[in-house]
């Protein structure tokens, strides 16, 4: 028993070997590649794409690269062709219509590629399994409303899936930030686990200004959720706003402060108040005062050092 164990031993290693041989050969030309991709090297990034396409086809990473590589060297037709080849083989696979009809706007044939888009949406109707691609490819290529239309369609088919978090994000891409306060509002509604999520993604948006667009309507969304459907946390949301604006308030009044002192301009990041760190003073000494949530230090050697309180 112990031979036999030990002759399987000796004929599998020589096997794991090669394959781990292959595998670091693979990982070396996808980095090589990705380099010559990064610096515009094309046609050098084309060969070994080209090399790693064609030694595992069902990689959508090297497809994509591969057909970048083309389109970057102004060879649309065999883009073209290979897309069409593999549709030939894989007619399920919805999202291969988005790199169909992306390459023929590329050539500024817009009723081709309009022909596709609509090919890969009403694939979703068969299946909703390529749903989150779909929408990301149209996302990537700035179709922002064809990617909506893909999750909305994809949600409308398929009640497990969940795309409003992808929704909520391109709506603030296009600007429309009630549809976007909207959405994150849904997400919280739905389970109030995201609350920290929804909470960090919507402060992108939150300025001093009660006035901001942005911050009217957000308030407004959560009134309005909160009237129609009563629930805690549109009341902790609500405080957290007001508590976010008068952060900002408190930051606005210590810049104003500070510039005067440190001759730094107003318009520094309001949330990286450590970029004071390291302005000399025109009147090196010691100071020692705070404004809103923060002190300011300035030591001898005339640096500027803030620290919360």
């Amino acid at each position: 028993m112990k031979n036999l164990f030990f002759f399987i031993l000796i004929a599998i290693s020589p096997l794991s070997i090669a394959q781990d041989a292959n595998e670091k050969i693979i990982q070396n030309d996808y980095l090589l590649a990705e380099n010559y991709y990064r610096e515009n090297a094309f046609e050098k990034a084309t060969l070994l794409y080209k090399k790693l396409y064609d030694s595992s086809p069902f990689n959508t990473n090297y497809l994509e690269r591969l057909i970048s590589c083309y389109q970057e060297t102004d060879r649309f037709l065999v883009a073209e062709q290979l897309l069409k080849n593999k549709i030939k083989t894989n007619k399920d696979h919805g999202y291969l219509y988005v790199y169909l009809g992306y390459n023929y706007e590329k050539q500024q044939l817009k009723d081709a590629a309009e022909i596709n888009y609509k090919m890969a949406l009403t694939s979703l109707n068969k299946s909703t399994i390529y749903a989150g691609v779909i929408g990301g490819l149209f996302k990537e290529y700035n179709l922002l409303d064809n990617a909506i239309l893909a999750y909305e369609r994809a949600m409308k088919i398929n009640k497990n899936a969940n795309y409003i978090f992808q929704i909520a994000q391109i709506y603030g891409e296009k600007g429309n930030y009630k549809k976007m306060f909207e959405s994150y509002v849904e997400i919280v509604d739905s389970n109030d686990r995201y609350f920290n999520v929804i909470q960090r993604y919507t402060s992108k948006y939150i300025t001093e200004d009660s006035e901001n667009e942005a911050n009217i309507l957000f308030k407004k969304t959560l009134l309005k959720k909160a009237a129609s459907k009563p629930k805690d946390v549109w009341n902790v949301l609500l405080s957290w706003l007001f508590t976010q604006l008068e952060a900002q308030m408190r930051r606005r009044e210590f810049l104003s402060t500070t510039a005067a002192i440190t001759g730094v301009a107003a318009s520094t990041p309001l949330w990286l108040p450590e970029a004071f760190a390291g302005f000399d003073l025109e009147n090196p000494g010691h100071y020692r005062f705070s404004v809103g949530d923060f002190e300011i230090l300035t030591i001898s050697d005339g640096n500027l050092n803030i620290r919360p309180i």
